[in-house]
C-alpha cells in the first residue's frame, strides 16, 4: 500500500533537463489541433509503431528509443514497401525530448509498452510511474487522452495502476489480460505469450 499519495506526487523541473545532442531531431510535423498526435516510449525495433501506423494513416506516431534497438527500427522502416508518412522515428532519451519539444495537452495517446520494470527496490525511482517525470507526461496529453502500458510482471501491472489512479490522478479505462501471440504487437510481448506467461495491458485517461 502506498503511505502517502500527496508527498509521493514529487514536482518535476524540466529546465533541470540535460540538453540534448544537437543532431536530436524535433517536433517532426506542424503543430495543428486537427491531428491526433501520439508518443511511443521505448520503441524498440519498431514492430508496434510500425503496425500502429499502418492501420491508422489519420493518426501521426512519433516514436522515442534511444539504446542501438534503434539502428533495428531504422532497418525495419527501409524495408517497408509502402512509405509512412504519420511515423517519424527519432533516437533520443525520451524526458529531456519530451520535455523540450512536446506541448501541454496536445497528445492524444501516449505507449510504454514492456518497460524495463527496475526490479530492485533501490531501483525502483527508475520506474516510469514513480518517476517525477511522470507528471509532466501527463500534462502532454489532451483531456480525456489515453496512457497504455504494458507488462508481463503483474506486480508491476498492480504497482502502476496504483500509482497512476492514486498518485497522478489518471482514471483506469480497462486492464487485460493478454492471451494470443498472433496479435502480439512487439517482439517482448510474442515472446512473453508463446512462454504463456501473464501480459497486462493497461489502459488509462486523463480526467483533469
Amino acid at each position: 500500500m502506498i503511505a502517502s499519495y500527496l508527498f509521493l506526487r514529487r514536482k518535476f523541473n524540466p529546465l533541470q533537463v540535460p540538453s540534448l545532442p544537437k543532431e536530436t531531431p524535433g517536433w517532426p510535423w506542424g503543430y495543428s489541433t486537427q491531428k491526433q498526435f501520439l508518443l511511443e516510449i521505448g520503441a524498440g525495433a519498431g514492430v508496434h509503431a510500425i503496425k500502429y501506423c499502418q492501420e491508422h494513416a489519420d493518426q501521426f506516431l512519433i516514436a522515442l528509443e534511444r539504446t542501438r534497438k534503434f539502428e533495428q527500427l531504422q532497418r525495419r522502416l527501409h524495408l517497408e514497401k509502402t512509405p509512412l508518412p504519420n511515423l517519424c522515428a527519432i533516437r533520443a532519451d525520451a524526458v529531456p525530448w519530451v520535455s523540450t519539444h512536446v506541448k501541454e495537452n496536445y497528445l492524444h495517446k501516449i505507449f510504454i509498452l514492456y518497460p524495463n520494470p527496475y526490479p530492485k527496490m533501490k531501483q525502483r525511482n527508475l520506474r516510469w510511474h514513480q518517476m517525477p517525470f511522470m507528471g509532466f507526461l501527463i500534462s502532454r496529453l489532451k483531456l480525456t487522452g489515453q496512457l497504455v502500458l504494458a507488462t508481463n510482471l503483474l506486480w508491476y501491472a498492480d504497482e502502476a495502476e496504483e500509482y497512476l489512479t492514486k498518485v497522478w490522478g489518471l482514471k483506469l479505462l480497462n486492464r487485460t489480460v493478454l492471451k494470443d501471440p498472433v496479435k502480439a504487437r512487439t517482439h517482448f510481448e510474442k515472446k512473453y505469450l508463446e512462454r504463456q506467461e501473464t501480459c497486462v495491458n493497461l489502459i488509462f485517461q486523463r480526467i483533469c
